[in-house]
């Protein structure tokens, strides 16, 4: 997706692939990971994927929040492992 400069990948879903569809969104916010923080260019290499869409008629708002906060703490472990230890305080 980043490749073609996408912003937006959606996946359908037809009749019991719920999970399989869960997981390639997964690994995709996953694999759209980029730690450019304290790049200069940082803009300039930043990968184009800004949301993720899940169409289907069987999804259950208790997964998808699951996954979204699975998700969302990985980001932040990710953040916190690659970030320079003289800018981690207690604070921010």
């Amino acid at each position: 997706v980043n490749a073609i400069k996408g912003t937006t990948l959606e996946i359908h879903t037809v009749g019991k692939l719920q999970q399989c569809a869960m997981a390639v969104a997964e690994g995709a916010a996953l694999g759209n990971y980029q730690f450019i923080h304290h790049k200069p260019s940082a803009q300039k290499h930043k990968n184009s994927l800004a949301s993720i869409g899940l169409k289907g008629n069987d999804y259950k708002e208790s997964d998808i929040n699951r996954l979204n906060i699975l998700v969302e703490a990985t980001i932040k472990a990710r953040n916190l492992v690659n970030e320079p230890v003289n800018h981690l305080n207690a604070t921010g």
